[in-house]
């Protein structure tokens, strides 16, 4: 070996270093970039996360609510089953006050004869005492949303009652399932149980 070559190996180790110390010093850069931009995603996704955590939060407690009224609601004995006095008033008041906040002109002073006006109107007092609840808990479209699909479909029913315009008729008697028109396996269902 002559002594030219030993310097130029000394710089060829010397350059082989820097190379891999400029190498490593751009990998630790990358990888520092790419360690702070998992922690910016980590940072949105608990951002988020607590976002969500709230939302779910107030979801369930309007679905709570919902549900506590629902039971409220389910408890009460409409739906063609024996009410009370107090049933009869406490619809009665709500009709009467609906009808004289909005100059209801369109319901029958023999409301109470119909069960179909009697269903359709505990239906939407029944919808009202929830949209009510969730107003009065926060602002929302609640109340909107009622007047929207329930009370306007409503009047547009009551509108269309033509059979007491001219004094009482009393309803239709409703006419029963004629079970010879049940298929072969529901007539053998109720065979069976009779």
């Amino acid at each position: 070996m002559s002594t030219h070559d030993a310097p130029a190996t000394d710089e060829d180790r010397l350059e082989e270093v820097r190379e891999s110390l400029v190498e490593r010093d751009t990998m630790i850069t990358e990888v520092w970039r790419r360690v702070e931009e998992i922690a910016g995603d980590v940072d949105a996704l608990a951002s988020n996360q607590t976002a969500m955590s709230l939302i779910i939060e107030h979801l369930v407690e309007d679905i709570d609510e919902e549900e506590s009224a629902a039971v409220e609601v389910a408890l009460r004995p409409w739906t063609r089953m024996p009410r009370t006095r107090q049933d009869w008033l406490d619809l009665v008041a709500w009709v009467d006050e609906m009808s004289a906040a909005h100059s209801l002109a369109e319901m029958p002073v023999c409301w109470p004869a119909h069960e179909q006006l009697v269903l359709e109107l505990d239906a939407a007092r029944a919808a009202w005492n929830v949209a009510v609840a969730r107003h009065q808990k926060t602002v929302s479209d609640a109340m909107w949303s009622w007047y929207s699909y329930v009370w306007t479909p409503l009047r547009a029913r009551l509108a269309a009652w033509d059979r007491c315009r001219n004094g009482h008729i009393a309803d239709p008697v409703g006419a029963l399932t004629g079970m010879e028109f049940l298929p072969p396996i529901a007539d053998a269902l109720v065979s069976s149980t009779t």
